[in-house]
């Protein structure tokens, strides 16, 4: 297994916004309810959010296979 850091492309957004969906609603099941989860994750991990860290900021993201994890 072999996991890469490297920077964000706009490519990778939707895969993002899966990850962050998985991981939040693991981590705070029963602690936060779903739909403050669901409203933070729109809010926080949405396209143009994305958009905006990126052009602002260096995002990374890490990949296994090609794949965002």
């Amino acid at each position: 297994m072999t996991i890469t850091i490297r920077n964000m492309q706009l490519t990778d957004i939707e895969a993002i916004e899966n990850v962050a969906t998985k991981s939040w609603h693991a981590t705070y099941e029963g602690i936060i309810p779903r739909h403050i989860q669901n409203r933070f994750l729109e809010m926080a991990y949405s396209n143009d959010t994305l958009k905006q860290r990126r052009a602002k900021t260096t995002v990374y993201v890490a990949t296994e296979q090609e794949n965002i994890i």
